[in-house]
């Protein structure tokens, strides 16, 4: 089915589990329940896609489009979408525990409250982007560019910031408690509070303003109700 056009169809429910997908046309294509476990959707075309419970654990999609996609209660676990367009796209409350998105174009995103535990961002453009209150334990977001991306109230325990960019980003209340910040480039705009700094004061101010503000980090998957962590 590689190179397939199926632009606009109605395939929900479909089993298209390890399926050949490269280069397809899947834009505007309804895969309402589908599934896509481990099938090769690399440079396929999936822009306003209908992906809610969808299924596309272990799928490859490298470098496709996926610009406007519809996900609600999707599973992307250990997926890979290095390269991938996702920039312009609500990805709110998004379950992307383990996702490969090394390079990949988030710019302009919605991903409040998204679940990137283990995500891999190296490289990754998420310039602008909204990460409210999203929990970024352990993953790694070296050499991303995070430049006047929102990040008030994220989860970042054990975070990889190495040679990131947080000019003017939005740092407030977040929690990174052994994330690294090694070469990091900020700016006298980037808005930093004592939960970002390393001090036994500044611990105990940190701790106190979260206390005073409901649903700080951090989260421990406790606000992804739907995250099936037991799809092995």
């Amino acid at each position: 089915m590689e190179g397939i056009n199926l632009s606009g169809k109605n395939l929900s429910g479909a089993d298209l589990s390890g399926t050949v997908l490269r280069n397809a046309n899947l834009s505007n294509t309804i895969l309402f329940g589908a599934n896509l476990e481990k099938a090769d959707l690399t440079n396929a075309d999936l822009r306003n896609a209908e992906l809610s419970g969808t299924s596309l654990r272990y799928a490859n999609l490298e470098n496709a489009d996926l610009r406007q996609i519809k996900i609600n209660n999707t599973y992307f676990k250990n997926a890979n979408l290095s390269f991938v367009r996702l920039d312009d796209t609500n990805l709110h409350n998004a379950d992307f525990f383990n996702v490969n998105f090394t390079s990949a174009n988030l710019e302009n995103s919605d991903l409040s409250r998204a679940f990137l535990h283990g995500a891999i961002l190296k490289n990754a453009n998420l310039t602008n982007s909204n990460l409210l209150q999203a929990e970024l334990a352990y993953a790694d977001l070296s050499n991303s560019n995070l430049s006047n991306a929102n990040l008030k109230q994220t989860d970042l325990i054990s975070a990889d910031f190495s040679n990131a960019n947080i000019s003017g980003a939005n740092m407030l209340l977040s929690y990174s408690k052994n994330a690294e910040f090694n070469n990091v480039i900020i700016t006298d705009d980037t808005k930093t509070d004592s939960c970002f700094e390393k001090g036994f004061l500044d611990k105990v101010i940190c701790q106190g303003m979260r206390n005073l503000n409901s649903d700080s980090p951090p989260f421990y998957g406790e606000m992804r109700g739907y995250h099936r962590d037991d799809l092995a």
